[in-house]
């Protein structure tokens, strides 16, 4: 005859059981949450057109754009294997710029603005990236969050090729 298992080796058990159920969860998260933010801390998008197309376009929808100034920024990366070209630039706007950096508690994103775009060529295609900025705006909460959200990324998506303008 067997005997049942104490009360208390039952609740140790359950502890254990939970802890271990928590802990997969959370590895579970960190792995899936590294893939998710890999995969979309960065926006790419392929363009229709060639090199010089694509970068002729760019600065002529941002030379459209009310308030928006374009900076090409000398690149300093070394010449790629195979040649592959690579525009950088930069776009301030000075209202937002002005908006974010009013705000004591915003002024940390001065690390990242203005906001860069880099236009390069990858296996015989052209494409146009930046930096996922309606993503980054969440993670900084209000009220950079409302001048991201409602101003800068709507603009910034209408540079981005496939965007209809």
């Amino acid at each position: 005859m067997t005997e049942a298992p104490s009360p208390l080796r039952a609740k140790v058990r359950t502890i254990i059981l939970f802890l271990a159920g928590f802990l997969w969860g959370v590895c579970t998260l960190f792995v899936v949450g590294g893939w998710w933010l890999k995969n979309n801390i960065i926006i790419e998008r392929e363009s229709p057109y060639d090199f010089p197309t694509t970068c002729e376009h760019f600065q002529k929808k941002v030379a459209t754009m009310k308030g928006w100034d374009l900076k090409n920024v000398p690149c300093q990366l070394p010449q790629t294997p195979d040649s592959a070209r690579i525009w950088m630039c930069k776009l301030c706007h000075t209202g937002y710029a002005g908006d974010l950096v009013s705000i004591p508690a915003s002024r940390i994103v001065a690390t990242f603005i203005p906001c860069q775009f880099a236009i390069y060529e990858r296996d015989g295609k052209t494409y146009v990236a930046r930096l996922n900025v309606g993503l980054i705006s969440i993670l900084l909460g209000d009220p950079a969050q409302n001048i991201f959200i409602n101003g800068i990324l709507p603009e910034q998506q209408n540079l981005m090729p496939g965007a209809q303008k």
